[in-house]
């Protein structure tokens, strides 16, 4: 049942769903997101007006968004690299103190403050962050803090790159025009009047 009582009645709803842009209807079968289906038809196309300012735009963009998120990830694996160094010095220097220059009762304690650091610098950044500490949780955030960073240094607008990625009238525009052109090569002209 649902909302409909009959057959004919779930059509009418149906196609006034199909009006009004909620479902679309193809071939007997109804598709809930219309959206997902504008999608697949501009994946489906080649879409590249060459001609187009806002694609070379947005193809800049990008270029850019890519240069500036291969940064962010060298900084934080330069990071994490500096952390392993830093942690095979303290081994080092801890092995070299105990057992050439000092003796175990004397680096007993301070290899006991020194774990202990550790803990408390791993508790501190669950309570300024709320998330565990771990090694995929400091990357990520290690990355989205270099990431900012560098949008912010090179005044890149990732308003306008997201508004030029998500934009509809842009795959419309591309969808029409090459849908029509298809169209009038296949002779199907019904078709491109729902486009």
């Amino acid at each position: 049942m649902g909302v409909a009582s009959s057959e004919q009645d779930a059509e009418e709803f149906a196609k006034a769903l199909d009006q009004v842009g909620r479902v679309f209807i193809f071939r007997g079968n109804v598709y809930l997101r219309p959206q997902q289906i504008a999608d697949l038809v501009a994946k489906t196309f080649v879409l590249s007006n060459e001609d187009d300012p806002r694609l070379q735009e947005l193809e800049r963009l990008r270029r850019t968004k890519r240069e500036i998120d291969k940064n962010a990830q060298q900084k934080a694996n330069t990071v994490f690299w500096s952390g392993l160094c830093f942690l095979g010095l303290q081994i080092g220097l801890c092995a070299r103190l105990t057992f050439w220059d000092l003796s175990w009762d004397v680096m007993e304690p301070v290899s006991y403050f020194i774990m202990n650091g550790g803990i408390i610098a791993g508790f501190a950044y669950y309570l300024l962050t709320s998330r565990e500490p771990t090694y995929q949780n400091l990357m990520r955030r290690l990355f989205l803090f270099n990431q900012v960073k560098l949008i912010k240094k090179r005044n890149f607008n990732m308003e306008r790159l997201l508004q030029l990625e998500r934009s509809p009238q842009r795959y419309l525009k591309l969808i029409h025009h090459h849908c029509r052109r298809r169209c009038q090569r296949q002779g199907a002209i019904a078709l491109c009047a729902s486009f």
